[in-house]
């Protein structure tokens, strides 16, 4: 406040509420990944999200959208494929 004083709001955020989704003891092929980025860099892509308990979330990627992306067993470069096991991390913000 201009007068020094303190201003607490309190309330449930709605909507910018981070949700990650970590995938380190599931796995995620390189060709989700692939389409998973692609969704990534179209502006404003709005997604629903539905929970295992039944809760909906429209949501957007958060930036970065994917991070800790790794290769469950190293491959060649040359040997890689769209079957490959991985993991990573997903970010999203609620809208």
């Amino acid at each position: 406040m201009l007068s020094g004083a303190v201003d607490v709001q309190q309330g449930t955020k709605l909507a910018g509420r981070p949700i990650t989704l970590d995938s380190s003891f599931a796995r995620i092929t390189r060709g989700d990944i692939k389409t998973l980025q692609a969704w990534a860099a179209i502006p404003e892509n709005t997604l629903t999200l539905t929970h295992p308990d039944g809760r909906n979330f429209n949501v957007l990627f958060k930036q970065p959208p994917l991070t800790d992306i790794k290769v469950v067993q190293p491959v060649r470069p040359s040997d890689e494929a769209d079957s490959d096991a991985m993991t990573a991390h997903l970010n999203f913000l609620t809208v």
